[in-house]
C-alpha cells in the first residue's frame, strides 16, 4: 500500500512539472528573423510601446527572441545605403506562436503559425 502511495505521489509530481514547463512553453511568442538580403542590415522589433534592438544582421544570420506578451509587432530594417523598410503589416502575435521575418533586398516578409 505504501509503495503504491509513493508511485502515485511520483506519478503526480512528474506530471506537475510536464505541465508547468508546457506552461511556460505556451506562454511566450517565439519570434525567428532571418537576413535573406545580400547586404548587412540593422534591425529593430516595435510592438505596443516596446522596442527591442535586434542589432546588425550579416547577410543570411538568423537571430531569434521570445516575448511574453500579445500585441502586434513590426520590424523597422535600416540598410548600409540608408534606405529603410518595415514590415507592410504587423505580425499579430499571442502566448504560444512561432514567427518568422525574412529580410530581402527590399522589403520585410512577416509570417505566423501556432
Amino acid at each position: 500500500m505504501r509503495k503504491t502511495f509513493l508511485i502515485s505521489i511520483g506519478a503526480f509530481l512528474i506530471l506537475g512539472l510536464v505541465g508547468y514547463l508546457a506552461a511556460a512553453h505556451f506562454a511566450t511568442s517565439k519570434f525567428t528573423v532571418k537576413n535573406a538580403a545580400s547586404v548587412p542590415v540593422t534591425v529593430k522589433a516595435h510592438w505596443r510601446e516596446e522596442t527591442k534592438d535586434l542589432g546588425e544582421l550579416a547577410p543570411g544570420a538568423l537571430i531569434e527572441f521570445e516575448v511574453t506578451a500579445e500585441a502586434a509587432m513590426e520590424f523597422r530594417v535600416t540598410y548600409p545605403n540608408g534606405q529603410v523598410a518595415s514590415s507592410s503589416t504587423a505580425v499579430y502575435f499571442t502566448s504560444g506562436t512561432i514567427n518568422n521575418a525574412v529580410i530581402t533586398d527590399s522589403s520585410v516578409d512577416v509570417s505566423s503559425q501556432l
